[in-house]
């Protein structure tokens, strides 16, 4: 056997021997390798069992098939950093635990990246939970974010704010074309039940505050719900999703509704004056339009601000027989009318003429039995002064009703509206 000697820096563990002089040639048959007698501190342990008393190196190479990193307790910060083997620009990628020795302090967890280098990126994540496939396994539970503090019973301990999650942003002067404080996309392809944000404790709830809380209870509906009031403040559109149908509010609150939508509506007509005489018939006052000679009754008013423009207005009036028809057949009154409307400004035009209509009165006909007409009035605008006269051409030989007719005091125009509110 050859001794190298203490002096040698391997010690004990390199020897030259030969058979049968006793030399050790088998490694495991070394002396000092077993606790308590082992002597070989500065090695690794393959079990584990040895700790690193000083700071290590990879040598810039990596740790592969590792199950968990487990920082125990520490007292200051923890911090792994590096950067990517990734084309320009760099990624300085900074992860952080920290807890610090006061009593009652946070606990600190944060994920920094810094983009190193004048360039654009394109796509950035913070933070990202890759998608996985299970093929024919099966998970219960899966949560690609999940946060979930237990306050231990017992304690005395005050919690002033807690955030399960927060989302900021501070801006230096750089341009943002597109900034999501949260952004999750579309899930339509998932399961049977898919919720982008779902709140547990109200059943389809994505926002919640006290009793106020959005919900859908099906495919087909989308609840608000509020203990008094649902405010949409400024401007507000409810509708198809497209630009033909829909519900526009403004601010001040009116409604404008557009596409089909529509609201029929009606406004009084101020009896002006009649070239016929007064009636009454039961309470119901007129005037009294005479069989033999042509009278006139008179109506204005202005065309209401919420009209949809374009559209027409009908003028309707009511009127009755003052004498029964019987035994003698079937009679006519005749109608002619025409109009006139003027705007804030312009110049006063002719009177637009309508065309004559026919009343017949059957055989036989009961007195003060009351008859509805339309005169439908073209090319108005909202706010125009309206003016109507109403003819029964009684010397017309299509008229052949030979007594009076009543004509009600009250006329009034139907139109189409497309807002609610106050008409601006």
């Amino acid at each position: 056997m050859i001794d190298l000697g203490a002096s040698n820096p391997l010690g004990d563990h390199l020897h030259a021997g030969v058979a049968g002089d006793g030399g050790v040639v088998a490694h495991a048959s070394m002396s000092g390798l077993v606790a308590p007698a082992d002597d070989h501190t500065q090695y690794i342990l393959a079990n584990g069992t040895r700790a690193f008393t000083g700071n290590q190196s990879m040598g810039g190479y990596s740790l592969s098939n590792v199950d968990q990193i487990i920082c125990n307790q520490p007292t200051s910060s923890v911090v792994v950093s590096g950067m990517s083997t990734a084309p320009s620009p760099s990624f300085l990628n900074i992860f952080a635990v920290w807890q610090p020795s006061t009593p009652g302090s946070a606990i600190m967890f944060s994920l920094a990246s810094t983009i190193l280098g004048a360039t654009t990126v394109n796509s950035w994540t913070g933070n990202e939970v890759a998608p996985f496939v299970t093929h024919t396994g099966t998970i219960t539970s899966a949560y690609g974010f999940c946060t979930s503090p237990v306050v231990a019973s017992g304690g005395a301990g005050t919690i002033g704010s807690w955030y399960g999650y927060y989302s900021g942003f501070q801006n230096y002067g750089h341009t943002v074309t597109n900034l999501y404080g949260v952004y999750v996309e579309d899930m339509t392809a998932g399961g049977t039940n898919v919720y982008e944000l779902f709140l547990a404790g109200t059943a389809g709830a994505f926002f919640r505050q006290a009793t106020e809380y959005i919900n859908s209870d099906d495919a087909d509906h989308l609840d608000l719900h509020a203990a008094t009031r649902v405010d949409l403040n400024a401007a507000a559109v409810i509708g198809d999703g497209g630009t033909t149908n829909y519900a526009a509010f403004a601010a001040d609150g009116e409604l404008t509704l557009h596409g089909t939508a529509r609201v029929t509506k009606i406004a009084l007509m101020q009896w002006y004056t009649t070239t016929g005489g007064s009636s009454a018939e039961n309470y119901i006052y007129g005037s009294a339009l005479d069989a033999a000679t042509d009278e006139f009754v008179y109506w204005t008013g202005y065309v209401p601000l919420d009209i949809v423009a374009g559209t027409d207005i009908a003028l309707k009036y009511r009127w009755v027989n003052k004498v029964a028809v019987s035994g003698g057949g079937d009679v006519v009154v005749q109608w002619d009318g025409d109009y006139n409307y003027a705007g804030s400004s312009g110049v006063l035009g002719a009177p637009k003429v309508l065309d004559v209509w026919a009343t017949t009165i059957t055989d036989p006909t009961p007195v003060q039995t009351i008859y509805e007409e339309s005169a439908t009035l073209a090319n108005l605008t909202a706010g125009d002064f309206l003016s109507f006269r109403l003819r029964r051409d009684a010397d017309a030989g299509a008229d052949t009703y030979g007594s009076d007719v009543m004509v009600f005091v009250n006329a009034y125009i139907e139109y189409t509206a497309d807002k609610l509110g106050e008409a601006t």
